[in-house]
Protein backbone atom coordinates (compact mmCIF):
# COMPACT_ATOMS: atom_id res chain seq x y z
CA UNK A 1 0.00 0.00 0.00
CA UNK A 2 2.85 2.69 1.12
CA UNK A 3 4.67 1.58 -2.32
CA UNK A 4 1.59 2.18 -4.14
CA UNK A 5 0.88 5.82 -2.27
CA UNK A 6 4.59 6.43 -3.25
CA UNK A 7 3.44 5.83 -7.16
CA UNK A 8 0.65 8.08 -6.73
CA UNK A 9 2.52 11.06 -4.95
CA UNK A 10 5.34 10.78 -7.51
CA UNK A 11 3.09 10.61 -10.43
CA UNK A 12 0.84 13.47 -9.21
CA UNK A 13 4.09 15.59 -8.71
CA UNK A 14 5.36 15.26 -11.82
CA UNK A 15 2.13 16.49 -13.74
CA UNK A 16 2.43 19.37 -11.55
CA UNK A 17 5.95 20.13 -12.20
CA UNK A 18 5.47 19.14 -16.14
CA UNK A 19 2.00 21.42 -15.69
CA UNK A 20 4.01 24.01 -13.85
CA UNK A 21 6.86 24.21 -17.10
CA UNK A 22 3.92 24.57 -19.68
CA UNK A 23 2.49 28.13 -17.91
CA UNK A 24 6.16 29.29 -17.28
CA UNK A 25 6.45 28.62 -21.70
CA UNK A 26 2.75 30.72 -21.81
CA UNK A 27 3.20 33.52 -19.83
CA UNK A 28 6.96 34.15 -21.66
CA UNK A 29 5.30 33.92 -25.05
CA UNK A 30 2.94 36.34 -23.96
CA UNK A 31 5.33 38.61 -21.89
CA UNK A 32 6.99 38.40 -25.78
CA UNK A 33 3.93 39.54 -27.47
CA UNK A 34 3.11 42.26 -25.08
CA UNK A 35 7.07 43.64 -25.56
CA UNK A 36 5.85 43.05 -29.84
CA UNK A 37 2.57 45.28 -29.48
CA UNK A 38 4.33 48.23 -27.07
CA UNK A 39 7.10 48.40 -29.81
CA UNK A 40 5.04 48.32 -32.44
CA UNK A 41 2.92 51.17 -30.67
CA UNK A 42 5.33 52.73 -30.37
CA UNK A 43 6.60 53.10 -33.82
CA UNK A 44 3.29 54.50 -34.52
CA UNK A 45 3.13 56.88 -31.93
CA UNK A 46 0.68 55.24 -30.05
CA UNK A 47 1.47 56.25 -26.12
CA UNK A 48 0.83 52.86 -23.79
CA UNK A 49 0.98 53.46 -20.26
CA UNK A 50 3.34 50.53 -18.52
Amino acid sequence: MSQTLTNLYSAMLKTLVDRRAELVAEIEEINNQIVEIKQEAKENGINIAN
